[in-house]
């Protein structure tokens, strides 16, 4: 009996392992079968952006939101090579994994496969040595250097990483996207701006009757007529049509109707909002009842005769000014912060030698009104967009080129012209085509820019037109600021300034990266035609320290028109809103700057200083210089900074 029991406690044993390793075995061909699906985890994270609609301007501020599920940001103690720490780390996180557990079965079903889904390294980047190293062991040749991992892990194999030696720091990385609104819908219908003019015409058949009634009503006969639109552009838009009035013409021969009493039929908008939102339609809205009239002008060349604010010629390191081409145009926020100046711009190409890098989704290479010098890629393509890549040159979203235009669109006498019309562009790709990527992928492209191929490549200023939502009362605040805000700092140290959007939750600043740190210029954006704080925009809430507040600036955010990819639209024009929109204007008066020699500080955040001083020279000059709810404005517990100026 005794002889039975034994074996049976040893078959027992034996099923016991087996299905442990089944289970084990069942898990990695999953695992495999999941990589060989989406190609690594890192495509299949896209994937579910994409699926649960997390694009850029839609989606929620939310913290858990903005959270890439099992994948985390590691600082870690580094010696050596970055490669070999990261190795070493994972192989003392498996070995932890294979021991852990109750019983010897439990620990050979682990041994009989390496627990490879538990743990993965998804990118090493090394950074420069830690600030805290210290003079002695500088001396002594042997500084600690902190390497920066992106590990996919499961709870279980994370709880060995963070009890690690060899760890400094855990974040979670996080989803950044793109801060332009309107960009998801498809282009609107669009038409030249003297057929805004002289009329966008409907047939009778393709209106709703409400119109039809009203022109009836009149003692129009409207039967064999056809509608025309006319309108002119919206207040601060250069794109954007506001329809003013409709017409009945006979459908063949164009000919005005007119009622039995001999008045033209004719309708003009009245003092009932709702009245006009039916017959006119709004900005960027159509009329109710014709859906389809197109309510924006094509291209960059809208009529606009502006040349440029009247300004005041600065005094100082300035760059020379050349005469505005004739068939330029002037988008309105390049006229505001005084970029363009009574006919003229300043020529960048006779300064200093200053490259932007648009941190962004790509910046179409073949637009003619850009000086594009060189991009990297960075991001993993969406699978859900055909024909998405990494190529920094390419720009499916479209974002990225509306970014590089803002900064520095040429003055070639066609389109339009940026704030620092025709600075190298240098295009650092992390976002795909749906303007999702993620605060790894930033970190790493401002690491790569700060060191020495960047310097190379001329990078003097960064833009990231991007946030990421982080929640100031978490526990773990305080290291994710520290973590991510180090890479921006090297950045300043390199003499880099770096202007960030702040966001278009219209919360504190301080829950978005990077605009939350320290040596970061968070932008606000504020709306040109309203003069006042764009309703969409965030801000520093009050009470705020002065190094918090220094690190705010403003620019215009609303209806700014500027280049965008071919891939996007046929124009290569169009006009977003959008802090995205308001931090390319700080970033080319920064390029400016330092072209004319007046940012020659050591580091970026310096020369940031040097910006808001201009700032406050031109509203001692001129007052009305500004907006309503600028760094003048007490009381209102939001703080949005001053408006850029321009001088250089």
């Amino acid at each position: 009996m005794d002889h039975r029991l034994h074996h049976l406690g040893r078959l027992l044993q034996v099923l016991l392992i087996v299905g442990l390793i089944q289970q084990s075995c069942a898990r990695h061909v999953r695992v495999l079968n999941a990589r060989s699906a989406a190609g690594t985890l890192r495509r299949l994270h896209s994937i579910s952006a994409a699926d649960t609609t997390l694009e850029a301007e839609t989606a929620a501020a939310g913290v858990q939101d903005s959270i890439i599920t099992d994948r985390y940001i590691v600082a870690i103690d580094s010696s050596g090579d970055a490669s070999t720490a990261a190795v070493a780390l994972v192989e003392e996180v498996r070995a932890a994994l294979r021991t852990a557990g109750a019983g010897a079965a439990a620990a050979a079903a682990a041994a009989a496969v390496a627990p490879d889904a538990d743990i993965e390294v998804l990118k090493v980047g090394q950074a420069a040595a830690a600030a805290d190293t210290g003079a002695a062991a500088a001396a002594a040749g042997a500084a600690a250097r902190a390497a920066t991992l992106v590990l996919r892990a499961s709870p279980a194999a994370m709880q060995h990483v963070r009890a690690s030696a060899r760890v400094k720091a855990v974040v979670q990385d996080r989803y950044v996207r793109a801060q332009a609104r309107g960009l998801s819908q498809a282009s609107p219908a669009c038409v030249t701006a003297s057929a805004m003019r002289s009329g966008v015409s409907r047939p009778a058949a393709d209106v709703k009757a409400p119109l039809v009634n009203a022109f009836t009503t009149l003692g129009c006969n409207v039967q064999n007529a056809k509608f025309v639109w006319k309108g002119r552009f919206c207040r601060g838009s250069t794109s954007s049509i506001n329809f003013t009035e409709v017409a009945a013409v006979d459908r063949f021969t164009n000919a005005a109707l007119r009622t039995s009493k001999g008045a033209l039929c004719r309708l003009v908008r009245g003092p009932n909002p709702s009245v006009n939102a039916q017959r006119f339609g709004n900005c960027n809205a159509a009329p109710v009842v014709a859906a389809g009239l197109p309510v924006r002008v094509c291209g960059a060349t809208g009529g606009n005769s502006n040349l440029g604010g009247v300004g005041t010629t600065p005094m100082g390191l300035v760059l020379p000014r050349v005469p505005l081409q004739p068939n330029e145009q002037v988008p309105s926020g390049v006229s505001l912060i005084e970029a363009a100046i009574g006919g003229s711009v300043g020529n960048i190409k006779l300064g200093k030698t200053v490259v932007v890098a648009v941190v962004d989704s790509g910046v179409d290479a073949m637009h003619p009104d850009l000086n594009y010098v060189g991009g990297k890629g960075f991001v993993i393509p969406s699978t859900a967009v055909p024909g998405d890549s990494a190529d920094p040159a390419s720009d499916l979203y479209g974002h990225g080129t509306h970014v590089a235009g803002i900064v520095g669109a040429e003055n070639d006498n066609s389109g339009l012209v940026g704030v620092a019309p025709g600075v190298g562009i240098y295009s650092l790709k992390i976002l795909d085509a749906q303007g999702v990527g993620s605060l790894s992928d930033a970190m790493d492209a401002v690491t790569w820019a700060a060191g020495a191929e960047g310097q190379a490549a001329g990078i003097r200023v960064i833009n990231l037109s991007l946030a990421a939502a982080v929640d100031p009362a978490a526990a773990d605040y305080a290291d994710t600021l520290a973590l991510v805000c180090d890479a921006f700092k090297r950045a300043s140290n390199a003499g880099i300034i770096v202007a960030a959007a702040a966001g278009n939750y219209g919360a504190d600043i301080r829950g978005y990266l990077p605009a939350a740190c320290p040596t970061v210029i968070a932008v606000t954006s504020m709306d040109p035609a309203a003069g006042a704080a764009s309703s969409f925009s965030n801000f520093l809430a009050e009470p705020a320290s002065a190094a918090e507040k220094g690190s705010v600036m403003s620019a215009p955010g609303n209806a700014i028109n500027s280049t965008i990819s071919y891939a996007r639209e046929q124009s290569g024009y169009r006009e977003l809103s959008g802090t995205s929109m308001a931090s390319p204007h700080i970033a080319g008066v920064a390029a400016a700057c330092i072209a004319s020699g007046a940012c020659a500080e050591p580091t970026g955040y310096a020369n940031s200083a040097v910006l808001q001083a201009a700032a406050r020279e031109r509203l001692g000059q001129q007052p009305a210089y500004g907006y309503s709810n600028d760094a003048r404005s007490t009381g209102t517990g939001k703080f949005y900074g001053n408006l850029v100026w321009a001088k250089w």
